[in-house]
């Protein structure tokens, strides 16, 4: 966990280390990055009253190969406070907004419980505004 913790500190040290020097982004980091979403109480995407999901944060996507390098895992990487709702609480759950090849938005549900237990991983030092999140382990195609 602290290897990915490190990696995740890295990116967000490249993203915002760029722009200060003036060197472009590449555009596949632009790719990584996602808005993040609340749910409402009956945990639908939840919208405001003109309808439009509500945005709360933003995060981004890093991949690790695992084991022999054939699997790879997913991580959703942003800060912790925007894992919490207004009163300190913990998410239960999020949506995840991320382009579909045709441009349109799409917005994936993201559980932050499994089994009533959070699979939110958070430093031990409560000033770490750091929390990663476990999306997705698939294989590679060979």
């Amino acid at each position: 966990m602290k290897r990915l913790l490190f990696v995740a500190l890295a990116f967000v040290l490249l993203i915002f280390r760029s722009p200060v020097e003036g060197a472009a982004l590449p555009p596949d980091v632009t790719k990584v990055v996602s808005f993040i979403f609340l749910a409402d109480a009956s945990g639908n995407l939840a919208r405001d009253a003109s309808n439009n999901p509500v945005p709360y944060g933003t995060g981004f996507f890093v991949g690790i190969k695992v084991g022999d390098g054939s699997q790879m895992s997913g991580y959703l990487v942003t800060a912790k406070h925007v894992l919490k709702d207004a009163d300190g609480h913990d998410l239960k759950k999020i949506f995840v907004r991320m382009n579909a090849k045709t441009g349109d938005p799409q917005f994936a549900p993201l559980d932050l419980l499994q089994n009533s237990i959070s699979i939110v991983h958070t430093h031990t030092d409560a000033t770490v505004d750091l929390a990663v999140v476990p999306i997705v382990t698939r294989l590679l195609a060979q």
